[in-house]
This record gives structure tokens, sequence and C-alpha cells, in this order.
């Protein structure tokens, strides 16, 4: 069951506009790119409701006005003196959203909604509301405007609606619900095969829709051109296991022409079949267009090997149509099951003439036949293994057993393309005696790299999943106690925390500074030690900061005012933009500003010298300092720059920064937070 907070988090002026209208403010409009839906305070909730897995009907904003109209057939509501959590609804005079947190003994809170009217208005991550029948001002719930938590009743919950179960759909809300025909999801690769503009396409044929449905992310193509597919990583295994550089830097030179070079073992042949290298053994064009014009830039290229890869998996298919058995696919011969990877894999160790030669019955290699059909076996399955038995295993594909024997430390370091060692060992799986004997690549002794105990990585067996969350020693993998695999991705990390805990940090798509400067904002998703999907948030990592500051973040933040009076103020965070004041909406500290403060706060806590920690008051008035400092960062601020709410300018407040007696390190500093960061 996935959180219907860290689903509405997943809503951002980025992919999310307001549209008010009955029939369109449920996210069945977009912008003309295809890149936002329209959503109004209501369509929002609803949407978050019916994409986290919740069959309920559409309720607009003044469902909780009159209590006769809230009959509690798929919400109950929540008394405001208890425990709310986060993720109840809550309601007020003609607006709802999302509760973040509440605190029943202030009788206040924050909340997540879509705001505005008349098609105007955005999504506000962290709103301040209270339930306090007494109080007044600008604030939400004042003036007797709050009417009410309802929690959806867990009874409606409805797998088949969940749109993020088993961290399905990672990277992005739902771009519409599954009962909207134009279904579709922001993330997916050319906007999942939505089109780029108004007009809506039916969809809910479409498999990675269909099966995002079900909440299970679909595998992708065994014609994906990256080394991360379940097909790819099984094939790399087979053809060049224990190899530097996840097999990308293998090269067997073995006296057959130029040998078997990169991750899937290519030789002269198939480049020639793919239109990389002439007849005549030179390098054509086509190859140099990827970068290749010798043996050693393919094998240094793992870009160049994947696409090098699907191409040769295309010029098996057509070859294998030529000769009918791609007809084949459904079918099962002596009880081994056709699959398009399994007939591609099978051509790929035999070729695409040996395979049919097997399935007609005209085959006379046996060697050639018993890899035939463990090949198909081992790629017979939608979601591949990534570690494979031997042809001689007689344990039945898909089951965790394993055949009897065991791992034998070569005592031989893995190095990578640099020569430096991994820290990875290369280990034997030595299986029991058996008859049949070893055949080509896929002999009964097959080698597996397994990290040192001080290295995190895969688990030694791969047979079963590991017993805790295991990291590869390249760090781009993780597999899960419950199997599933984890890929960081481009520009993505893994970790493991103290708890068991695996951290996924990645880039986060659609987030960007305001300003358009460059900005690092991450999304970091937490699996728990049993690994299940525990929440996902956003957060920007800025210089000066000892961590990363989480996007909805709330801090009280001291400003001084025009008057020389300060003035506290609840403030959350908005990545690429800043501190917002949690009342009005309005700019407290942007990035720059607050980096400039930052900075200079910084500097002044840094002891010079021999020096301590303390400073004494009286050394400076701060002005000198601030000049100079505002100077040297080009900032052009000035000391007459004052905005127009009456904050006083980042000129006053770094004067002040400067002049101020800091005994402790965690004193207050104006315009810094209470806890300073």
């Amino acid at each position: 069951m996935s959180d219907i907070l860290t689903n509405a988090n997943r809503y951002h002026t980025g992919n999310s506009f307001r549209k008010d209208g009955a029939g369109s403010n449920t996210g069945s409009v977009r912008n003309d790119e295809g890149t936002k839906i329209g959503l109004d305070c209501s369509g929002l909730v609803y949407h978050v409701l019916r994409e986290s897995g919740y069959n309920v009907p559409y309720a607009a904003s003044a469902v909780m006005s009159n209590n006769g109209s809230f009959t509690e057939n798929w919400a109950t509501k929540i008394p405001t003196t208890g425990d709310v959590p986060a993720g109840t609804l809550v309601y007020f005079n003609g607006h709802v959203g999302i509760v973040r947190s509440y605190d029943p003994t202030t009788k206040t809170g924050t909340f997540l909604s879509m705001t505005g009217k008349d098609n105007e208005g955005s999504v506000k991550p962290a709103e301040t509301f209270t339930t306090d029948t007494n109080a007044t001002g600008r604030v939400w719930g004042a003036n007797g405007s709050f009417k009410g938590f309802a929690a959806v009743k867990p009874e409606l919950y409805d797998r088949q609606l969940d749109q993020h179960a088993n961290g399905a759909n990672p990277d992005t809300p739902v771009f519409n619900i599954p009962e909207h025909k134009s279904s579709g999801f922001i993330s997916l690769p050319n906007n999942g095969g939505f089109p780029k503009s108004s007009n809506a396409h039916d969809l809910s044929n479409n498999p990675t829709v269909a099966a995002a449905s079900t909440g299970l992310t679909p595998p992708p193509g065994i014609d994906t051109p990256v080394g991360t597919t379940p097909f790819a990583q099984t094939l790399a295994q087979l053809e060049s296991n224990g190899q530097p550089n996840d097999g990308y830097g293998a090269w067997k030179q073995d006296g057959q022409g130029i040998g078997a070079v990169g991750r899937y073992g290519f030789r002269s042949p198939s480049f020639k079949a793919i239109g990389w290298m002439d007849a005549n053994g030179n390098w054509t064009s086509a190859a140099k267009a990827q970068g290749v014009d010798s043996v050693e830039s393919f094998r240094d290229s793992p870009a160049a090997q994947e696409t090098a890869r699907v191409a040769y998996m295309q010029e098996l298919k057509n070859e294998l149509k030529a000769n009918g058995t791609w007809s084949k696919i459904g079918e099962s011969v002596d009880g081994h099951t056709i699959t398009e990877a399994g007939l591609i894999a099978a051509a790929w160790k035999e070729g695409a003439g040996a395979v049919a030669k097997v399935f007609n019955g005209n085959s006379t290699n046996a060697n050639a036949e018993r890899n035939v059909f463990f090949r198909m076996d081992e790629f017979s399955e939608t979601s591949l293994k990534t570690a494979v038995a031997s042809p001689n295993s007689t344990h039945p594909v898909g089951t965790h057993s394993s055949p009897s024997g065991h791992w034998e430390d070569t005592g031989i370091p893995l190095t990578d393309a640099e020569g430096n060692q991994t820290g990875v060992n290369v280990q034997t799986w030595v299986e029991d005696p058996v008859a049949i004997a070893a055949v080509g690549n896929d002999s009964p002794t097959k080698t597996a790299t397994i990290s040192s105990p001080s290295t995190a990585a895969e688990s030694a067996s791969p047979h079963a999943p590991p017993a805790t969350t295991q990291i590869s020693a390249d760090g781009s993998t993780a597999t899960l106690p419950n199997g599933q695999i984890i890929h960081a991705g481009t520009g993505s990390n893994l970790s493991v925390d103290i708890d068991g805990n695996l951290i996924v940090d990645r880039p986060a798509a659609g987030w960007a500074n305001a300003d358009g400067s460059p900005a690092d904002i991450r999304q970091v998703t937490t699996y728990d030690a049993k690994g299940q999907q525990v929440g996902t948030v956003v957060a920007q990592n800025l210089p000066g900061q000892s961590a990363l500051i989480e996007n909805g973040e709330e801090r009280s933040i001291v400003m001084p005012n025009a008057d020389g009076t300060t003035s506290m103020v609840q403030a959350h965070f908005v990545a690429g933009t800043g501190w917002i004041d949690n009342q009005n909406g309005q700019t407290v500290l942007g990035l720059k500003d607050w980096q400039v403060q930052t900075d200079a706060h910084n500097a002044h806590l840094q002891p010079g010298p021999g020096a301590d920690n303390d400073y004494q008051p009286g050394q400076s008035n701060g002005e000198a300092e601030a000049a100079a400092y505002l100077a040297s960062q080009n900032s052009g601020t000035s000391a007459n720059e004052r905005p127009a709410n009456g904050i006083s300018s980042i000129y006053d407040q770094l004067v002040d920064a400067f002049s101020h007696s800091t005994t402790n390190p965690n004193t207050s500093q104006v315009g810094q937070d209470v806890q300073y960061a």
C-alpha cells in the first residue's frame, strides 16, 4: 500500500497547474506540451487518493460543510483532540488538502493543497492551518473556517488501482488516473506514448499503463540499449562474467581473428553482420559513427557495446524469422518454452541456423542442442534472472533451489580496466559431479564476482535473495531482501544506513532553481530492512549546509523588521526557491540571499590561526565586513534596498550578523534559523 502524503508530494508547479470547472478539475486536462495536468483543490485530493489505490468517489470541498451531506460512506471523521496522521484529509470553508503534520495541543498543523481560484493558483506544499475556533487572522481554519478532518476508509484500498505499489512509477506522479481515457505517465520515455497536444488518446491497452495499474513496473524490453536490463545482465553473465568493468573490458584473444571483445563477446562475423566491419576487416562508417575505429575503442565504450548488442539482436531476429523459428514463439519443444528472449540468447551462442536445426530435429551436435535448450530455459521468464545456473543443473528454471556445491575462493583479485584492484575476489561455484560434459562458456564451473567482507556486495549465491539489502561492488545495483533489484541510474547513489535501510539518492526530475541557475535537487527514496518502500522526499543540496534540505521542511526564522524589531516567521522550504512564509505564501528568504548569509555566517564563525571559537562583543559594528562581503560576491545589493514587505535588506542582516556576539554556533543569527544548520 503506497503512502498518500508521499504520493501527494510528487505534485509541484512543474507538473501541475490550477484548473477549475466540473469535469476538468481532476487531471483530465493537460497543457499543450502534455507535461502538466490541471487540478483544483478537491481534484488534487481525489487524484492522489485514486493513484494511491483508494476506490473513492470524487467529492467537492463542500462535502463536510454540511453534516447531513457527509454520510461517511467512504471516509471517517477524525476528532481534533487526538492524533491526526499524515495523509488525513483536512477541510475548510471552500477548500480541502492533505495533512502533513498536526499538533492537537497547539491546534495547529501544516497541509498540502492546490490553492487559488479561476484557473490561477499552484500547489502549496506546506501551509499552516488551525483548528482553534477562536483563532482570527489570515490563516487557514481561522475565523471559523475549519470544517473537519477525514480519514479514507482502509477497506476501500484496491491494489489494482495503486499506481505506486511495490515502488512502481517511483520518480513521478501519475499523469492521469486509470479511469480516465487519457491514461499515461510523465516519467516514461516519449511521455508514456501520450500525445504532446491537448487531444487525448486512449492508452488503456498500453502494456506499461496496464502493468502500472497492477502496481508493478514492467521489465524493460530486451532490445533496450542499456546494460542494466535483466536480459543484458543475464547475457553478460554468460559471456564475460568476472571480467573488468562489469564485463565491458573483456577481450579474449584466442587466435580466432580479433577474438571475443567486450561484455557480450563480439567477434568479427558479428561486426560484419551489423555493418560495422567490411569483408576485409576494416571498420566502417557505421562503426565510426559510434566512436569505434579499433578493437580497443569498442572495448572501452560501454555505450557502443550496447548499441552493437541491440543491432545484432535485430539481425538474429531477422534470421530467425527467415528460417521459420520465430513463428514458434509461445510453443514448447521437449518441455522447453519458446520465448523471444530465449531464441535470441540461444542464437547468440549457437547461431540462428543451429537453433532452427534443433527445433526441426535435424541437429547432430549434442553440445549445440544442450546449449540451445539451456539458454531457452534461462531466458524464458518475463523477469529474467541476473545470475544463472549451469546447463547441467536439474533444478527447474525460476526456483531458488541451488545445485549442491559451494563457492571456492580463487585468491585472485579482480581489477578494473585501469588495473586497480576493486576489492572484489574472483570465486568459483563448484557443483557436485555430473555425467554431462562441460560445454563452451556455459560449463558446469562458472565464475562469479563476490565482494570482500569489507565491501557491501551482492549476495554470493545467485540462487536466493540476500537476507539483508546488498549493494553491488560497483554501486550500480542493490538487491533487496524480497529479491527486487534497484538500479541506481545516472547521477544516483545507493547506500545502506545503520538500520539496514536502503537509501536511493537520485536527481529529481522536473525541479530546478527558479532563477534558472544550476541546482542540485535530489529525490531520496527509502526502502526498509525488509525491502518495502517506506517513503520518498525531494531535497536540495546547498553549499554550506550540513545536510540536504527537504522540500516542505519547516523552520522558525527570525527576521528583522524595518522599525528595528524582529519577527518570528514560520516558513517552509521549497526546493529551487527558498523559505516561504506559511501565512502569506511570500518568499521570506530566497536561495541566493540565504546562501550569502550562510557564507558570511560560516566565515564569521571560522576562527583564525590559534584562535578559539569564542568571539567578543564590540569587535566591529559589522558594516565594513558586510559591505566587503557583498562586494566580493558581486551581488549588486546596497544598503538602500528594502523589500516592499518591510523585511530589512540583506545588507542590514549581514551587518547584524557580522557585528553579533557569537559565543555558541547554535545562537540565532538575524535572518538565520533558530536551530542553525
